[in-house]
């Protein structure tokens, strides 16, 4: 059974498209026979065929011309089998050759510059005028005149030529073959239309009615000859539509467990019932009363003979009818399978993601569109490429090849790769990889791409991120934790390993009560669930070392949402540090209010709103105020800036909110007493008690400005 083919792989062996040998098995040109309602073919029947056919039915084939394109065309048709190759170096020569021997085709691939396309296909028409003439042009040549167009059938292909052109142009030969066999078996049955209507209007004595019947006979046994021979279904029927005859091939079709004498003398309409409620029976009545043809595509036969779709010719023969009808069974799933590709190709074309197809030796076969807008490749400069590829990074190029070898063990593989633009430029691929066999072989390689740049860009930023704030929960003074729902560790500073002296590993399966003597767990629970209920607590507590060091903690927490975890987070000051820190601000303030309070000019405290915290005894000077009749109040309210100015006091408080100091800005007071005084201010923000505050110096101007006689200015940020 080696030698059995399928259609395809008939085809491929006889170097016929699909549809070409499809149609010859039809019409018996080729040995071949349905098995299972699919054709096979015999390859050993098939040389056989071949071999005897070239002896008789060789196709003259003439070639014109002297190039390396003359020579590939002469090569190409040799290797083929049936056809006869005949090559000259120019026209004059060629007309010699149409004087001796008649062509199917003429191929017209080189000329001398002295004589047009125009003038030579004329010639040739002189001597053939029904063989094929093709020419090779290429961009820029001469046109071909409309009158050479039309003296007969011509092909154009353009140089450079694929080979597909040329065997389209073969494949066209066997075509009119086929219809001039198409149209013999019409002449055929138009004749025995004729003679059976000639009888009919002849005396039954008449001796023209004997020759004429005795015509009829001879004509429908030839055609009883052809139609047994042929791959076609042939079935007649008398005038009462019961069957007469079925030829050879339409018994391949019978149901299983039945013969050709199973159907002679039954009526047609009790075999296939679907002819009647298909509504064809009326039309097969109009063909009886008329005689004229009937012609149907594609018609599914009865569900009694499977899922047989035919095209059929409906004629009458003498008082019944003829019936002969083409298997176009596999050429409809040849559509469908046809239509599935262009689908499945437009799928390809436009899909969203780059998708790349490599040959088992690595070399590009195909790339769709999206791979090319991502790498800013043209497709001729990625097809036939092998790796490594002109988009891989040196890194890429690595982990590919130990990848390929990877995706030949597991069939399916996914990696995240840098890739290169041609402009430079980089970006990142997932891409996943599939091997595709064909007869347990590597046949190739399927790629599919998704860009993660941005993605990639993403997780970059987030690991900066990440290290930032690793960097900064490291950089704290105390101890940093970061407490789940259920008690556990989830996060902390490096202080926490030195000064608990657990590892890292430890405290991850350790609960944060381990920390603590058995006495004051039930209480830090407490507290930490009053964290999670409320929000935030804070606790005095002593907490012991893994070599039970005692050390007292002040420790905070205060409930986090991160990701739509609820967790606690706080931090840890031992308390000599604590109290050590206390007792430095306390200086601070002290050093602070001491220098307010001796400044050499006037200060003035308030918040980011303007509401006044403070004065020092300058301030209280120059306004001839008691600080404690102000403090508390806004510098917007006081009476001590006049309304021409306190839009600039105003634009200043908002600058303070945003962080930034002021520039001195120069505006009129007046004092308790009602004296204008002329003031520079200058405003800078501070932290004092973990807020922000201004501290104002007020700077007396009103000498200096009077004394220039200078107007004041109001000096805007």
């Amino acid at each position: 059974m080696s030698d059995l083919m399928t259609t395809r792989e008939a085809s491929e062996y006889l170097k016929l498209s699909y549809m070409t040998l499809y149609k010859l098995a039809q019409q018996g040109e080729i040995p071949a026979y349905k098995l299972g309602g699919h054709w096979r073919f015999n390859k050993t029947i098939l040389d056989n065929w071949f071999a005897n056919k070239s002896k008789v039915m060789e196709r003259n084939i003439l070639i014109i011309g002297d190039d390396l394109d003359t020579l590939e065309i002469n090569n190409l048709i040799t290797n083929r089998e049936g056809f006869k190759v005949t090559t000259v170096r120019n026209p004059e020569r060629a007309y010699k050759e149409l004087e001796l021997v008649k062509h199917s085709i003429i191929f017209l691939i080189s000329k001398p510059a002295a004589i047009t396309n125009a003038e030579i296909i004329s010639e040739i028409r002189l001597k053939d005028k029904k063989a094929t003439i093709v020419i090779s042009t290429r961009q820029g040549d001469e046109p071909v005149a409309l009158d050479a167009l039309a003296a007969g059938p011509l092909f154009i292909i353009q140089k450079p030529f694929q080979e597909n052109d040329i065997l389209k142009i073969l494949h066209s030969l066997d075509s009119q073959l086929i219809s001039q066999e198409a149209k013999a078996k019409d002449q055929l049955m138009t004749e025995l239309s004729e003679l059976r209507q000639r009888i009919d209007h002849l005396a039954k004595s008449d001796n023209e009615r004997n020759k004429t019947e005795e015509s009829l006979y001879q004509a429908e046994e030839k055609l009883r000859r052809i139609m047994e021979s042929s791959n076609d279904i042939f079935i007649m029927l008398d005038a009462k539509f019961n069957v007469i005859e079925i030829n050879k091939a339409a018994t391949r079709y019978l149901p299983a467990g039945t013969e050709r004498k199973d159907y002679i003398g039954k009526n047609i309409l009790s075999l296939m019932p679907a002819i009647k409620e298909s509504g064809r029976y009326q039309r097969y009545l109009k063909v009886l009363n008329t005689g004229k043809l009937l012609e149907l595509n594609d018609v599914t036969v009865d569900p009694a003979f499977g899922d047989l779709r035919v095209s059929a010719r409906v004629f009458k023969v003498g008082n019944g009818l003829g019936i002969m009808a083409t298997d176009i069974t596999e050429l409809k799933l040849m559509e469908s399978l046809k239509e599935s590709e262009e689908f499945s190709s437009s799928l390809l074309e436009n899909a969203p993601y780059p998708i790349l197809v490599a040959e088992a030796n690595t070399a590009i076969k195909y790339v769709n569109p999206a791979l090319l807008k991502l790498t800013g490749y043209s497709l001729s400069e990625l097809i036939g490429k092998k790796v490594p590829y002109p988009y891989w990074t040196e890194e890429a190029t690595r982990r590919m090849i130990q990848h390929t070898e990877q995706v030949l063990l597991d069939s399916v593989q996914k990696l995240e790769l840098p890739m290169k633009k041609k402009n430079g430029k980089s970006f990142w691929i997932e891409v996943t990889t599939k091997t595709i066999m064909k007869n347990d072989k590597l046949s190739c390689y399927l790629s599919i791409w998704v860009d993660i740049t941005k993605r990639k860009k993403a997780e970059e930023g987030l690991l900066q991120e990440k290290n930032f704030s690793e960097a900064t929960i490291n950089s704290l003074p105390g101890v940093f934790y970061l407490i789940d729902t259920k008690g556990r560790f989830v996060k902390w500073n490096k202080n926490l390993e030195t000064e608990t002296e657990y590892s890292a590993e430890e405290l991850s399966k350790m609960s944060p009560l381990d920390l603590f003597s058995r006495k004051d767990r039930s209480f830090i629970q407490k507290k930490i669930e009053k964290v999670f209920a409320e929000g935030r607590d804070t606790v005095e507590v002593n907490a012991i070392s893994k070599s039970e060091r005692v050390v007292p903690y002040y420790l905070t927490g205060s409930r986090i949402t991160l990701n739509n975890n609820t967790y606690l987070a706080g931090v840890g000051i031992e308390m000599p540090e604590l109290k050590k820190m206390e007792e430095e601000v306390r200086e601070y303030e002290e050093t602070l209010k001491a220098f307010l309070e001796n400044a050499p000019n006037a200060m003035l405290v308030h918040d980011i709103e303007g509401t006044i915290l403070d004065f020092n005894a300058k301030a209280e000077e120059l306004l001839d105020i008691n600080r404690k009749d102000y403090i508390g109040r806004s510098v917007l309210d006081t009476g001590l800036v006049g309304e021409k100015y306190l839009p600039i006091v105003i634009d200043g408080l908002k600058e303070i909110k945003k962080g930034r100091a002021n520039k001195p800005v120069e505006t009129e007071i007046t004092n308790k007493k009602g004296s204008r005084i002329v003031v520079e201010i200058t405003g800078f923000p501070a932290t004092r008690n973990g807020k922000t505050v201004v501290f104002d110096i007020i700077r007396d101007i009103t000498k200096l400005k009077r004394g220039n006689k200078t107007p004041i200015r109001k000096i805007k940020k």
